[in-house]
């Protein structure tokens, strides 16, 4: 498709958002795939307006309009046969979305909740700040893509929040060859990435953490094994999550690289990081984009922030274990 256009719809329904990415997100896909109307397809979770699924496909302008009928029909017969039950009331979302919109530093925000089981179309608006515009975007909404893609296979699999915290864990390790296939500095980039997130880096010195990391440590050694060994030329299995993540990321960090080398990337993401740190960082702005790809991901996973935040925090952990520091 040379032109195209999205279609955005937000998918209300306060219950068990798993359940809509099955019954709604995939059915929609493949409907509008055998009909030829789809070039593509991302979806994330979201709270803002009540708890909801945003589903955005690409398609031709001239047939946005049924790609929306398809949406909205496929919709409302999953929210017929297993509509939400939620009782989250007004009140009960204004608290919520302060506290939320607070943690994001959002100051502007939908303070109207929406319906329960219903459908929304609401423009897709780029995060072109992060992301940035032209080639860059279009890397990628081409990564969000085939993440979402495999975000959907997983879910539809089955996978539990156990196997689904250790997939993540599994696409953060991948992510970091990316950039480095020598340990020490895949060690040092995976802490850059905790602390450039705010406070969490403090648990690593805790006794709780150095605990469940103990507890855990040979499952985690293995996992980070696996995946570094694919920089020294040991291949990945083709089926594996690491894998398939990589496949959807390697292709946008180049695009993203050869923009910065050239001086025409224009984003700018947010990070901190201390100076013995940063000195471990090659191409930033491109190392986190991709971080930020990993992040939606763990959001399409159903993975919290603090879940999250711990993976990293034990891939830190793994990392500088490996090393023997």
């Amino acid at each position: 498709m040379s032109e195209h256009s999205w279609v955005s719809a937000h998918l209300f329904h306060h219950g068990d958002q798993d359940a809509v990415i099955v019954g709604v997100v995939r059915p929609v896909v493949a409907r509008l795939g055998r009909a030829g109307l789809v070039d593509g397809f991302f979806f994330l979770r979201y709270w803002e307006g009540g708890p909801h699924v945003r589903l955005r496909v690409r398609t031709r302008p001239e047939q946005a309009e049924e790609v929306r009928s398809v949406i909205e029909a496929t919709a409302a017969e999953f929210y017929r046969t297993s509509p939400s039950r939620s009782e989250l009331t007004e009140q009960g979302y204004a608290e919520s979305a302060a506290a939320l919109a607070a943690l994001e530093q959002l100051t502007d925000y939908d303070t109207v909740l929406h319906p329960d089981n219903s459908v929304a179309f609401i423009d897709y608006v780029p995060e072109t700040s992060v992301f940035g515009t032209g080639r860059a975007l279009e890397a990628v909404e081409k990564q969000f893509m085939a993440a979402s893609a495999l975000a959907v296979e997983l879910i539809a699999r089955g996978r539990t929040p156990g196997q689904r915290a250790m997939d993540a864990f599994s696409m953060m390790a991948a992510n970091r060859t990316v950039f480095t296939g020598i340990l020490p500095e895949l060690a040092y980039q995976a802490r850059f990435m905790v602390e450039s997130g705010g406070s969490a880096a403090q648990l690593l010195e805790s006794a709780d953490f150095e605990r469940y990391f103990d507890a855990n440590k040979a499952q985690l050694r293995a996992g980070l094994e696996t995946v570094w060994a694919a920089t020294r030329g040991v291949a990945l299995p083709d089926s594996s999550v690491a894998s398939n993540w990589l496949k959807t990321v390697r292709e946008a960090n180049d695009t993203l690289v050869e923009l910065e080398l050239l001086g025409q990337l224009d984003a700018y993401p947010d990070f901190e990081a201390p100076a013995d740190v940063l000195q471990h960082i090659n191409h930033l702005v491109p190392q986190l984009i991709v971080e930020r790809c990993m992040h939606l991901m763990c959001n399409r996973l159903g993975i919290s922030l603090a879940q999250e935040s711990h993976l990293r925090l034990l891939l830190t952990r793994t990392a500088f274990d490996l090393c023997g520091v």
